[in-house]
């Protein structure tokens, strides 16, 4: 087990309930890396005329905040730059535009810099009705989208016209909110990276190291406390860039393998199959990609509606090289009229659905329910998108209903880490492995129709709870 899966058996293991808190530094220790870089790159800022009217024409305080990431700590003058920087790239915007703009940079920057070991920290401690919370010297515009994605309601934050929450302040906040809510810090947790969040890692009975950089590594050696080495996301260098060309070339000559068989007079869903089958494999191998299956016994019973969730464009290859035959699946009527991979998606029988179609439009629902009639299995991602983290988006009733409708076993099938590998946004695939957890069947006509969406929410908790421990329940 990793240092991640441990802990989380752990808290699983432990006292749970409100009173019981978990308190969580955001750069370094949520994310990898830096937030304030990631937001006044997301958002458009001028560097080097934020950098003057703070601190005048000396080095960029950003470059020395990146190095410190790096070599050591970050000075108090550099927090203070991020501080004001992110402060100054909202003034005069108003407050939905604001927002708006969170949303993109969290989507577009921050999103993929999530650790995965601490988004599974997060929702175990959620999952033992913890109260948790972000504690940071960011500002609340960094925080709080990334605290949505998470489920966590408190942001403890840097606020405007105030100084950055750090050091002693940060343990105050924590102490505040304790008293504040009947708190048990002696039984609570509390994660940090660097040697400025050692006071905030004081006040608690669990306190945890996280990929700590020299000052918290000596303090956390010198106090016992328990170190979590987080696996850092796969550097993309020319080798990784390389391999990333080779696969994606490689899943287009599959794609065009598919489409000459079938010109050649091979039944075109046997064309179809086989070329998937090489994009899957060539997209897989050439990019460095292993596929590691618990659960594979329940991918026989055919026909059926396999359920995964989705954070990458590597899920469909994962889900080709498991599946293998006899079964299509949905995708987004765009990519319907690109050349010759509409061609190929519709050999392959693929459903073409608008982005607004609901569950009951024809366009959607009765070619589903055909090619389950006919024996042919369905693949579909239940959010209806990819989302920017681990943490699955709400699922739709469309998949459900369908295989009701048909009267074929649901297969959940929960896939780990290609979001790491692959985010979203990204084109380029980094090497490293991806874990698939295959459930039992369900049979989606035992439900009642009375508690179908309660059904399908239980359903989606036992992925978050699966994302979570990595592990069948």
């Amino acid at each position: 087990m990793s240092d991640a899966d441990e802990r989380v058996a752990a808290i699983l293991r432990g006292p749970e309930g409100p009173q019981v808190a978990a308190f969580f530094d955001l750069d370094g220790t949520l994310i990898d890396g830096f937030s304030a870089t990631s937001f006044l790159r997301g958002a458009g800022i001028p560097l080097p005329r934020l950098a003057r009217a703070a601190f005048g024409r000396g080095p960029l305080p950003p470059l020395r905040l990146l190095a410190g990431s790096v070599v050591g700590e970050p000075s108090d003058r550099d927090i203070h730059f991020a501080h004001e920087a992110a402060l100054r790239a909202g003034e005069g915007i108003p407050e939905h535009e604001r927002a708006a703009l969170a949303e993109r940079v969290f989507a577009g920057h921050l999103a993929a810099r999530l650790r995965p070991e601490m988004w599974a920290l997060v929702q175990a401690h959620r999952r033992m009705g913890h109260r948790v919370a972000i504690v940071t010297a960011a500002s609340r515009w960094q925080a709080e989208p990334l605290a949505t994605s998470l489920g966590v309601e408190t942001v403890l934050c840097t606020e405007v016209a105030s100084s950055p929450l750090r050091g002693e302040d940060k343990a105050v906040a924590v102490l505040g909110f304790a008293l504040r809510h009947d708190i048990d810090l002696v039984a609570s947790h509390a994660y940090g990276d660097s040697g400025d969040d050692v006071p905030f890692l004081l006040a608690c009975g669990n306190p945890c190291a996280v990929c700590p950089r020299n000052a918290l590594a000596r303090a956390a050696q010198e106090r016992g406390w328990s170190i979590l080495r987080a696996e850092s996301r796969p550097a993309l260098g020319p080798v990784a860039a390389a391999r990333s060309i080779a696969a994606w070339s490689g899943a287009l000559a599959g794609i065009g393998a598919g489409l000459g068989l079938a010109t050649a007079g091979l039944d075109r869903r046997d064309a179809a199959e086989l070329g998937m089958a090489l994009a899957s494999r060539s997209c897989l191998e050439l990019a460095g990609v292993r596929v590691s299956v618990q659960g594979g016994e329940h991918l026989g019973g055919r026909p059926a509606m396999f359920l995964f969730n989705h954070q990458s464009w590597l899920d469909v290859a994962v889900m080709a090289r498991l599946l293998r035959r006899d079964y299509s699946s949905l995708a987004k009527q765009e990519l319907s009229r690109v050349p010759g991979l509409g061609g190929f998606g519709r050999n392959f029988e693929i459903v073409f659905i608008d982005r607004d179609a609901t569950a009951a439009s024809s366009d959607y629902f009765r070619p589903v329910l055909d090619l389950l009639r006919r024996g042919v299995s369905v693949a579909v991602a239940p959010e209806g998108t990819r989302s920017s983290t681990p943490m699955p988006g709400p699922f739709h009733k469309g998949a459900f209903l369908a295989a009701r409708k048909a009267r074929v076993p649901l297969v959940p099938v929960v896939i780990r880490n290609s979001g790491r590998l692959m985010p979203r946004g990204s084109k380029a695939v980094r090497p490293g492995r991806i874990d698939v957890v295959v459930h039992r069947p369900i049979d989606p006509t035992r439900w009642a129709i009375g508690r179908f969406g309660a059904h399908i929410d239980e359903l989606r908790d036992l992925y978050i709870q699966t994302l979570t421990t990595g592990a069948a329940r």
